[in-house]
């Protein structure tokens, strides 16, 4: 229920109380408001006007990371959607300070794998001008899902994983990257290239990875492979034998969003949908329903780990996209049962 307080009560709380912002846009303008913004906090909830509040833009820059960039997406927004602008649980927004604290991760996760096992440039300005080129590429305006923010949910969903999941003992622990950085680094490159009318994007993102980390410097090519290899069965359509694998951890990483809370899941497929404006609508819910019939079919997660975590949630998420925003009398009818 939305709290009338005209005393603008969530001025007075901070990051560590707001659960979410988020701003909703409609098709009403001119003639009505069209951006609201809702405001969470626990179990409580204001709907704020765009012009209700001058303090409002101050107060969101008291938030880490809140993402001032979607928030003038929104603005400019003459359709009906809703844009997270900054998430207490799980990632936050992504604002400019993001774009400088991940180039600095990917940078020091360059000189990471060079040092351990020859992986990449030695040179420092060449690892920096690579993750500068790599974070741009994550920033290009035609990307409303595959962008810089599932970058970061992804590196989230990587941090929350115990150490003891992967291994990294045995005879060549000094001169391997270990699970854990081949995953990071597949979940960068993974997306790097993306044009969603192009069906060669994780073949074409395997080879950027390869042209940018593969040096003759490598006596050992086995890093580049396997990740070379993970980039490539990005698409989700090839069996994971091993469930216990980096191959399986990274592609339960990429598909996390599927378990993630239904807000965060809607925004995901509206934005997905964004990315397929040039596909008729008909068209994209046939071919979207094929998919989501299929994860529903195989499962979203292979690990006991992401399964534990999301599989009921995806499994409501999925239904309810399946049933709610895409025509009954589409093939498929019905929703494969598990």
């Amino acid at each position: 229920m939305m709290d009338a307080s005209t005393d603008k009560p969530y001025l007075e709380l901070g990051p560590e109380e707001i659960d979410e912002i988020i701003a909703l846009s409609t098709n009403q303008g001119p003639i009505a408001d069209d951006l609201f913004y809702l405001i969470f906090a626990g179990d409580r909830a204001w709907q704020v006007g765009m012009l209700e509040s001058d303090e409002i833009f101050l107060w969101f820059a008291k938030f880490p990371d809140f993402d001032f960039e979607k928030s003038i997406r929104a603005s400019t927004c003459t359709e009906n959607r809703r844009f997270i602008l900054w998430s207490r649980l799980g990632p936050r927004g992504i604002g400019e300070t993001t774009a400088d604290v991940l180039t600095k991760r990917l940078t020091d996760l360059l000189a990471s794998a060079n040092s351990s096992c020859g992986l990449g440039p030695s040179d420092s300005g060449l690892r920096l001008k690579i993750a500068e080129e790599v974070i741009q590429k994550y920033r290009e305006p035609h990307r409303h899902y595959h962008g810089l923010a599932h970058i970061k949910h992804c590196l989230w969903e990587l941090d929350q994983i115990p150490e003891n999941l992967f291994e990294t003992s045995g005879p060549q622990a000094t001169n391997r990257l270990g699970s854990r950085r081949e995953i990071e680094l597949a979940i960068w490159f993974h997306d790097v290239i993306y044009d969603p009318r192009s069906k060669s994007n994780e073949h074409d993102s395997a080879k950027y990875f390869i042209s940018k980390l593969a040096s003759s410097v490598v006596s050992d090519q086995t890093h580049v492979a396997s990740v070379s290899h993970m980039i490539e069965l990005s698409n989700h359509r090839h069996p994971v034998n091993d469930k216990t694998s980096a191959l399986a951890y990274f592609l339960d990483i990429d598909m996390a969003i599927l378990g993630r809370p239904t807000i965060h899941y809607n925004e995901y497929a509206q934005n997905v949908r964004l990315e397929y404006e040039h596909v008729p609508r008909l068209v994209y819910s046939h071919y979207r329903k094929k998919f989501l019939n299929s994860v529903f079919k195989h499962g979203a997660f292979q690990t006991e780990w992401f399964q534990e975590k999301y599989k009921e949630t995806s499994i409501s998420n999925m239904k309810a996209e399946f049933k709610e925003l895409h025509a009954r009398w589409i093939p498929p009818w019905n929703m494969v049962e598990l």
